[in-house]
């Protein structure tokens, strides 16, 4: 959960910051450096994309209520089957699956192939969860 959390500010603070970024890069002292390239966005036109105050339900334990009235399923990766998406997908939902992109957790499948060198300190609240 709280990897969410930071997921989600980190995303704010790119998407809030990058003219920021792009001012510092200009200065004198940051000139010295190599500026990274950034390609420029690719629109996908067959992509979803929510419209606002798209319905939804959000997941990420237990087993999966699928009988909420909503456009879009949003549920955990690891915790669910491609069974559950189909289901889903077949009751004419949209799904997207929680990922945690700023922590390791211990009880992930994933957890072992994570370098003892990139795990931080503990998340506070997170048993097994670890920033990275």
């Amino acid at each position: 959960m709280a990897g969410y959390l930071f997921a989600l500010l980190l995303i704010m603070v790119i998407s809030t910051s990058y003219g920021t970024v792009a001012r510092a890069a200009s200065s004198p002292a940051a000139s010295t450096a190599s500026k990274p390239s950034l390609s420029s966005p690719t629109l996908c036109n067959t992509c979803w994309h929510p419209a606002l105050k798209t319905s939804w339900q959000w997941q990420l334990s237990g087993t999966v209520d699928q009988s909420y009235n909503v456009v879009m399923y949003d549920i955990d990766m690891f915790d669910n089957s491609a069974s559950v998406v189909k289901s889903l997908h077949k009751a004419g939902r949209i799904v997207i699956c929680y990922i945690d992109a700023g922590t390791w957790e211990n009880w992930r499948p994933d957890a072992g192939q994570f370098p003892n060198s990139v795990k931080g300190k503990p998340v506070s609240g997170w048993l097994g969860e670890r920033w990275l």
